[in-house]
């Protein structure tokens, strides 16, 4: 059975120091560009196999 994923990607330009909630249960966040693979960063199998590709692909990454 093939299933559909819907995803939302947000772009906004940040000002300042992003910081995680320590409430919030993230472990923390890198920022990624379509470079990432040459700086050692792996990502999960659909960002790295189908996401980031067609960000790339479309100009955004």
């Amino acid at each position: 059975m093939r299933r559909t994923i819907r995803l939302v990607c947000y772009f906004v330009e940040l000002e300042g120091n992003p910081q995680v909630n320590p409430q919030d249960q993230v472990d923390g966040f890198i920022w990624v560009n379509k470079d990432y693979e040459q700086q050692g960063i792996e990502l999960a199998g659909m960002l790295h196999t189908k996401i980031v590709p067609e960000l790339v692909k479309q100009g955004l990454l």
